[in-house]
């Protein structure tokens, strides 16, 4: 997950330094995100956490404290077929051990060959918030 912070200011994000909250644990696909940014050309600055923890608070210390309200989690796990791929390429699947009146449990995990957020069914959660 990353999250596109503009500049306070409201002004226009062109021509400016894009922040970016990378939550990854995954160094590869860090280093594939921090590729594909420059290789398109845009100026950024990004912070990488990974961990939930760590999210939240360079979230809240960005925009303020118990701005956030609601965390949605996927309580789904993927096909153990893909979960096996995945472990091939020293990946693991990680259950959300979080409880408490800010966190939204839901399935929001789509995809068949990859094990990845479907927007429709996040946008299903959010709206019912």
């Amino acid at each position: 997950m990353s999250l596109f912070f503009p500049p306070l200011s409201g002004e226009p994000t062109l021509g400016k330094k894009l922040d970016i909250l990378l939550l990854e644990d995954m160094d590869s696909d860090a280093e594939l995100v921090e590729h594909e940014l420059r290789k398109v050309g845009i100026d950024f600055l990004l912070r990488r956490v990974d961990t939930r923890e760590d999210f939240l608070r360079e979230l809240e210390r960005y925009l303020g404290r118990d701005i956030v309200r609601t965390v949605v989690c996927n309580d789904r796990r993927p096909p153990e077929g893909l979960l096996k791929r995945y472990a091939a390429e020293g990946a693991e699947f990680v259950e959300i051990d979080l409880d408490g009146k800010r966190i939204r449990r839901a399935d929001v995990l789509g995809g068949r060959d990859l094990a990845r957020h479907d927007p429709e069914k996040i946008a299903r959660v959010l709206m019912s918030l």
